[in-house]
């Protein structure tokens, strides 16, 4: 009993992880971001997703904030951001 309880924890867990990692790649934004950064070794936390704008952020593994993204999208316009000595990385439009 224990185990198949075990086991069920951990599908909900893994199929809850990879519904996250799906919706980051449907945002129209995500191949930009990912041409400027290896998103998979950073956690991404949604800040803000509205009917105007959406901001990300990439953390490290020891939850330090890396990177900052802000996507309008009326205007498609992203702009992502190293939050140390680089500052913006891209600043356009998605096309």
């Amino acid at each position: 009993m224990k185990k198949s309880t075990l086991a069920l924890t951990l599908t909900l867990f893994l199929a809850g992880c990879s519904g996250e990692d799906h919706k980051l790649h449907e945002y129209e934004e995500y191949d930009r971001i990912a041409e400027h950064i290896d998103v998979s070794e950073y956690e991404t936390e949604v800040e803000t997703d509205n009917d105007g704008s959406r901001v990300l952020f990439f953390a490290d593994e020891a939850g330090a904030k890396v990177y900052k993204s802000v996507y309008v999208k009326d205007t498609q316009r992203l702009e992502l951001i190293h939050l140390d000595e680089q500052g913006a990385l891209f600043n356009g439009t998605l096309e």
